[in-house]
Protein backbone atom coordinates (compact mmCIF):
# COMPACT_ATOMS: atom_id res chain seq x y z
CA UNK A 1 0.00 0.00 0.00
CA UNK A 2 0.90 3.47 -0.83
CA UNK A 3 2.09 5.91 1.94
CA UNK A 4 -0.31 8.43 0.94
CA UNK A 5 -3.02 5.54 1.00
CA UNK A 6 -1.73 4.39 4.74
CA UNK A 7 -2.28 8.28 5.82
CA UNK A 8 -5.81 8.48 4.39
CA UNK A 9 -6.09 5.03 6.59
CA UNK A 10 -5.05 6.31 9.47
CA UNK A 11 -6.76 9.41 9.63
CA UNK A 12 -9.80 8.27 8.65
CA UNK A 13 -9.59 5.25 11.33
CA UNK A 14 -8.40 7.92 14.44
CA UNK A 15 -10.80 10.39 13.74
CA UNK A 16 -13.67 7.37 13.89
CA UNK A 17 -11.66 5.69 17.10
CA UNK A 18 -11.69 10.39 18.76
CA UNK A 19 -15.23 10.95 18.06
CA UNK A 20 -16.62 7.41 19.12
CA UNK A 21 -14.43 7.99 22.74
CA UNK A 22 -15.64 11.55 23.18
CA UNK A 23 -19.54 11.11 22.57
CA UNK A 24 -19.29 8.37 24.99
CA UNK A 25 -17.83 11.49 27.63
CA UNK A 26 -20.22 13.56 26.93
CA UNK A 27 -19.47 16.00 23.43
CA UNK A 28 -22.55 16.30 21.62
CA UNK A 29 -22.57 13.76 20.05
CA UNK A 30 -24.28 10.14 19.42
CA UNK A 31 -22.61 7.26 20.96
CA UNK A 32 -21.33 5.28 18.21
CA UNK A 33 -20.69 1.73 20.70
CA UNK A 34 -19.77 1.74 23.86
CA UNK A 35 -16.10 0.80 24.88
CA UNK A 36 -15.15 -1.49 27.27
CA UNK A 37 -11.77 -0.10 28.48
CA UNK A 38 -10.97 2.78 31.10
CA UNK A 39 -10.05 5.71 28.93
CA UNK A 40 -6.96 7.81 30.40
CA UNK A 41 -8.69 11.50 29.59
CA UNK A 42 -4.79 13.30 29.48
CA UNK A 43 -3.91 10.78 26.84
CA UNK A 44 -6.89 11.16 24.68
CA UNK A 45 -6.73 14.96 25.03
CA UNK A 46 -3.24 15.26 24.00
CA UNK A 47 -4.03 12.23 20.84
CA UNK A 48 -7.34 14.71 19.68
CA UNK A 49 -5.41 17.47 20.21
CA UNK A 50 -3.41 16.09 16.97
CA UNK A 51 -5.81 14.45 15.76
CA UNK A 52 -8.74 16.96 15.42
CA UNK A 53 -6.45 19.49 13.64
CA UNK A 54 -8.43 18.47 10.52
CA UNK A 55 -12.11 18.24 11.83
CA UNK A 56 -12.41 21.74 13.32
CA UNK A 57 -15.89 20.79 14.72
CA UNK A 58 -14.52 17.94 16.77
CA UNK A 59 -12.09 19.89 18.47
CA UNK A 60 -13.80 22.56 19.51
CA UNK A 61 -16.61 20.26 21.06
CA UNK A 62 -13.67 19.14 23.05
CA UNK A 63 -13.06 22.49 23.75
CA UNK A 64 -16.57 23.20 24.87
CA UNK A 65 -16.24 19.53 26.90
CA UNK A 66 -12.97 21.17 28.68
CA UNK A 67 -14.85 23.92 30.50
CA UNK A 68 -17.73 21.56 31.68
CA UNK A 69 -15.57 18.80 33.08
CA UNK A 70 -12.38 20.56 33.51
CA UNK A 71 -12.31 19.36 37.70
CA UNK A 72 -11.80 15.82 36.20
CA UNK A 73 -8.77 16.98 34.25
CA UNK A 74 -5.22 16.78 35.75
CA UNK A 75 -3.73 19.53 34.38
CA UNK A 76 -0.43 18.51 35.91
CA UNK A 77 -0.31 15.36 34.28
CA UNK A 78 -1.59 16.58 30.84
CA UNK A 79 1.47 19.11 30.77
CA UNK A 80 4.09 16.29 31.79
CA UNK A 81 2.49 14.06 28.74
CA UNK A 82 2.79 17.43 26.58
CA UNK A 83 6.57 17.71 27.28
CA UNK A 84 7.07 14.17 26.09
CA UNK A 85 5.09 14.93 22.79
CA UNK A 86 6.60 16.66 19.78
CA UNK A 87 4.38 19.79 20.16
CA UNK A 88 3.48 20.94 23.91
CA UNK A 89 2.53 24.30 22.79
CA UNK A 90 -1.21 22.89 21.69
CA UNK A 91 -2.12 21.65 24.84
CA UNK A 92 -0.19 25.18 26.30
CA UNK A 93 -2.96 27.09 23.80
CA UNK A 94 -5.66 24.77 24.80
CA UNK A 95 -4.87 25.30 28.47
CA UNK A 96 -4.54 29.39 27.47
CA UNK A 97 -8.21 29.04 26.10
CA UNK A 98 -9.32 27.20 28.84
CA UNK A 99 -8.52 29.80 31.54
CA UNK A 100 -10.53 32.72 29.65
CA UNK A 101 -13.56 30.68 30.57
CA UNK A 102 -12.49 29.15 33.87
CA UNK A 103 -10.02 31.68 35.02
CA UNK A 104 -8.61 29.69 37.93
CA UNK A 105 -4.92 29.20 38.80
CA UNK A 106 -4.26 25.77 37.69
CA UNK A 107 -4.62 26.43 34.05
CA UNK A 108 -2.29 29.32 34.01
CA UNK A 109 0.46 29.01 31.51
CA UNK A 110 2.82 31.60 32.75
CA UNK A 111 5.36 29.03 32.44
CA UNK A 112 5.10 28.07 29.04
CA UNK A 113 4.71 31.38 27.57
CA UNK A 114 6.69 31.20 24.13
CA UNK A 115 9.20 34.27 23.16
CA UNK A 116 7.45 36.98 21.42
CA UNK A 117 9.06 36.08 18.11
CA UNK A 118 7.46 32.60 17.91
CA UNK A 119 6.24 31.38 14.43
CA UNK A 120 2.92 31.29 13.24
CA UNK A 121 1.26 28.47 11.85
CA UNK A 122 -1.92 28.19 10.83
CA UNK A 123 -3.87 25.24 13.31
CA UNK A 124 -6.98 23.91 10.79
CA UNK A 125 -4.99 24.57 7.27
CA UNK A 126 -7.08 27.44 6.28
CA UNK A 127 -5.13 28.50 3.42
CA UNK A 128 -6.83 30.92 1.61
CA UNK A 129 -9.21 31.80 3.96
CA UNK A 130 -8.73 35.02 5.85
CA UNK A 131 -8.90 34.72 9.30
CA UNK A 132 -10.87 38.48 10.44
CA UNK A 133 -10.83 37.41 14.38
CA UNK A 134 -7.89 34.96 15.16
CA UNK A 135 -8.14 33.12 18.43
CA UNK A 136 -5.97 34.85 20.67
CA UNK A 137 -4.69 32.12 22.96
CA UNK A 138 -3.94 30.20 20.40
CA UNK A 139 -2.24 33.16 18.63
CA UNK A 140 -0.48 33.39 22.17
CA UNK A 141 1.71 29.64 21.64
CA UNK A 142 1.90 30.23 17.74
CA UNK A 143 -1.56 29.12 16.32
CA UNK A 144 -3.31 30.72 13.25
CA UNK A 145 -7.24 29.69 13.88
CA UNK A 146 -10.57 31.03 14.43
CA UNK A 147 -11.78 32.46 17.24
CA UNK A 148 -12.71 29.41 19.13
CA UNK A 149 -16.72 30.04 21.00
CA UNK A 150 -18.27 26.74 22.78
CA UNK A 151 -21.22 25.15 21.62
CA UNK A 152 -22.60 25.23 25.63
CA UNK A 153 -23.58 21.71 24.45
CA UNK A 154 -21.23 18.99 26.40
CA UNK A 155 -22.73 17.50 28.98
CA UNK A 156 -20.95 15.97 32.72
CA UNK A 157 -19.34 12.70 32.56
CA UNK A 158 -21.84 9.87 32.86
CA UNK A 159 -19.66 7.91 35.84
CA UNK A 160 -21.33 4.65 34.63
CA UNK A 161 -19.94 3.85 31.27
CA UNK A 162 -16.74 1.74 31.91
CA UNK A 163 -14.91 4.65 29.41
CA UNK A 164 -15.05 7.02 32.93
CA UNK A 165 -13.83 4.78 35.11
CA UNK A 166 -10.71 6.08 36.02
CA UNK A 167 -12.78 9.67 36.47
CA UNK A 168 -14.53 8.00 38.92
CA UNK A 169 -12.22 6.97 40.80
CA UNK A 170 -10.74 10.42 40.65
CA UNK A 171 -13.61 11.61 42.45
CA UNK A 172 -13.27 9.21 44.91
CA UNK A 173 -9.78 9.23 45.71
CA UNK A 174 -8.69 12.63 44.11
CA UNK A 175 -7.05 13.75 40.69
CA UNK A 176 -4.23 12.50 41.69
CA UNK A 177 -1.45 9.82 41.87
CA UNK A 178 -3.65 7.16 44.07
CA UNK A 179 -6.46 6.83 41.73
CA UNK A 180 -4.06 6.21 38.86
CA UNK A 181 -2.54 3.40 41.19
CA UNK A 182 -5.80 2.03 41.48
CA UNK A 183 -7.21 2.78 37.97
CA UNK A 184 -4.26 0.22 36.65
CA UNK A 185 -4.34 -2.25 39.54
CA UNK A 186 -7.98 -2.94 38.92
CA UNK A 187 -7.76 -2.90 35.15
CA UNK A 188 -4.98 -4.39 34.00
CA UNK A 189 -4.49 -8.47 34.20
CA UNK A 190 -1.14 -8.23 35.98
CA UNK A 191 -1.90 -10.03 39.18
CA UNK A 192 1.00 -8.34 41.07
CA UNK A 193 2.80 -5.59 39.84
CA UNK A 194 6.14 -3.35 40.42
CA UNK A 195 6.17 0.79 41.00
CA UNK A 196 7.91 1.06 37.86
CA UNK A 197 5.43 -0.43 35.96
CA UNK A 198 2.19 1.47 37.31
CA UNK A 199 4.88 4.29 37.08
CA UNK A 200 4.71 4.14 32.70
CA UNK A 201 0.70 4.10 33.13
CA UNK A 202 0.37 6.27 36.02
CA UNK A 203 3.19 9.44 33.88
CA UNK A 204 3.78 10.64 37.32
CA UNK A 205 6.92 10.27 38.81
CA UNK A 206 8.51 7.03 40.18
CA UNK A 207 8.77 8.77 43.93
CA UNK A 208 4.85 9.70 43.38
CA UNK A 209 3.43 6.60 42.98
CA UNK A 210 5.74 4.88 45.26
CA UNK A 211 4.12 7.49 48.16
CA UNK A 212 1.09 6.83 46.81
CA UNK A 213 1.24 2.93 47.15
CA UNK A 214 2.63 3.10 50.62
CA UNK A 215 -0.56 5.33 51.12
CA UNK A 216 -2.80 2.73 49.53
CA UNK A 217 -0.88 -0.07 51.19
CA UNK A 218 -1.18 1.66 54.69
CA UNK A 219 -4.74 1.86 54.48
CA UNK A 220 -4.75 -1.86 53.53
CA UNK A 221 -6.81 -1.51 50.36
CA UNK A 222 -3.21 -2.44 48.38
CA UNK A 223 -1.43 -5.66 48.79
CA UNK A 224 2.55 -5.79 48.90
CA UNK A 225 4.67 -8.64 48.44
CA UNK A 226 8.61 -8.50 48.37
CA UNK A 227 10.48 -10.50 46.00
CA UNK A 228 13.99 -9.89 46.88
CA UNK A 229 14.68 -6.26 46.57
CA UNK A 230 11.38 -5.38 45.13
CA UNK A 231 8.05 -4.52 46.02
CA UNK A 232 5.04 -5.93 43.51
CA UNK A 233 1.89 -4.63 44.54
CA UNK A 234 -1.92 -6.40 43.74
CA UNK A 235 -5.60 -5.47 44.69
CA UNK A 236 -8.57 -7.30 46.27
CA UNK A 237 -11.06 -6.57 43.16
CA UNK A 238 -13.99 -8.62 45.31
CA UNK A 239 -13.71 -5.48 48.16
CA UNK A 240 -13.19 -2.69 45.34
CA UNK A 241 -15.94 -4.07 43.96
CA UNK A 242 -18.07 -4.01 46.62
CA UNK A 243 -17.37 -0.81 47.80
CA UNK A 244 -17.88 0.55 44.60
CA UNK A 245 -21.10 -0.86 44.02
CA UNK A 246 -19.82 -2.37 40.53
CA UNK A 247 -21.15 -5.41 38.94
CA UNK A 248 -19.76 -7.85 36.09
CA UNK A 249 -15.58 -7.39 35.58
CA UNK A 250 -14.10 -4.04 35.66
CA UNK A 251 -13.13 -2.02 32.27
CA UNK A 252 -9.82 -3.69 30.52
CA UNK A 253 -6.71 -1.71 29.95
CA UNK A 254 -5.14 -0.70 27.26
CA UNK A 255 -1.67 1.11 27.53
CA UNK A 256 -2.92 4.19 26.30
CA UNK A 257 0.16 6.45 27.11
CA UNK A 258 2.39 4.44 24.71
CA UNK A 259 0.05 3.45 22.32
CA UNK A 260 -1.37 6.91 21.30
CA UNK A 261 2.06 8.38 21.50
CA UNK A 262 3.10 6.23 19.09
CA UNK A 263 -0.05 6.62 16.91
CA UNK A 264 0.50 10.44 16.96
CA UNK A 265 4.35 10.48 15.78
CA UNK A 266 3.14 8.40 13.00
CA UNK A 267 0.52 10.45 12.29
CA UNK A 268 2.75 13.71 12.30
CA UNK A 269 4.84 11.70 10.02
CA UNK A 270 2.46 10.95 7.35
CA UNK A 271 0.74 14.47 7.22
CA UNK A 272 4.38 16.25 7.40
CA UNK A 273 7.47 14.44 6.67
CA UNK A 274 6.11 11.61 4.45
CA UNK A 275 5.72 14.05 1.66
CA UNK A 276 8.91 15.89 1.72
CA UNK A 277 11.13 13.50 0.64
CA UNK A 278 12.42 13.59 -3.04
CA UNK A 279 12.33 9.85 -4.01
CA UNK A 280 10.77 6.96 -2.81
CA UNK A 281 13.82 5.12 -1.58
CA UNK A 282 14.50 8.77 1.08
CA UNK A 283 10.81 8.15 1.93
CA UNK A 284 11.06 4.31 2.80
CA UNK A 285 14.31 4.93 4.61
CA UNK A 286 12.75 7.85 7.01
CA UNK A 287 9.89 5.13 7.32
CA UNK A 288 12.19 2.93 8.65
CA UNK A 289 13.52 5.47 11.36
CA UNK A 290 10.27 5.68 12.38
CA UNK A 291 9.25 2.63 12.94
CA UNK A 292 12.69 2.57 15.17
CA UNK A 293 11.16 5.56 16.91
CA UNK A 294 8.02 4.18 17.89
CA UNK A 295 9.02 0.69 18.35
CA UNK A 296 9.49 0.64 22.38
CA UNK A 297 5.97 2.42 22.81
CA UNK A 298 4.06 -0.27 20.78
CA UNK A 299 5.93 -3.16 22.21
CA UNK A 300 4.80 -2.23 25.45
CA UNK A 301 1.32 -1.13 24.25
CA UNK A 302 1.50 -5.00 22.55
CA UNK A 303 2.16 -4.20 19.09
CA UNK A 304 5.37 -5.57 18.25
CA UNK A 305 6.77 -4.07 14.86
CA UNK A 306 8.53 -6.57 12.71
CA UNK A 307 12.41 -6.05 11.67
CA UNK A 308 12.61 -5.03 8.29
CA UNK A 309 15.61 -6.07 6.05
CA UNK A 310 15.36 -3.38 3.22
CA UNK A 311 14.00 0.51 3.63
CA UNK A 312 11.35 -1.02 1.03
CA UNK A 313 10.20 -3.29 3.62
CA UNK A 314 9.72 -0.85 6.03
CA UNK A 315 6.75 1.05 3.94
CA UNK A 316 5.11 -1.61 3.52
CA UNK A 317 5.21 -2.68 7.60
CA UNK A 318 4.30 0.70 8.40
CA UNK A 319 1.32 -0.09 7.27
CA UNK A 320 0.48 -3.18 9.15
CA UNK A 321 1.43 -1.11 12.43
CA UNK A 322 -1.72 1.17 11.27
CA UNK A 323 -3.63 -1.68 10.23
CA UNK A 324 -2.97 -3.60 13.92
CA UNK A 325 -3.33 -0.45 15.55
CA UNK A 326 -6.45 0.51 14.25
CA UNK A 327 -7.83 -2.83 15.66
CA UNK A 328 -6.73 -2.04 18.77
CA UNK A 329 -8.68 0.95 18.88
CA UNK A 330 -11.68 -1.22 17.61
CA UNK A 331 -11.57 -3.24 20.48
CA UNK A 332 -10.47 -6.37 18.61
Amino acid sequence: MSISATKERLEEGLLAFVWKEWSQLGIFASPEGHSQWAQDIEALLLFTFEVARTDPRLFDEVLDWLVTNEHLVSVRRLRTLAKGSEDPSLAAAALEWLAQHRPQARFSTSDDRPPPDTEQRLFFGEEGFPLRHPDGAFAKHGWLRSAATRSQKSLPVDMRQPIAFGLRLRRLLGTGARAEVVRFLLCTDTPRATAAIITQSAVYTKRNIQEALYELGDARVVTVASSGHEARYGIDRTRWATLLNHAGPFPSHVDWVQLLRALTKILRWLRTDATSHASEYLQASAARTLIEDVRQDLEWAGIAPGLSRTSADAVQELDRLVAQSLQVLDGK
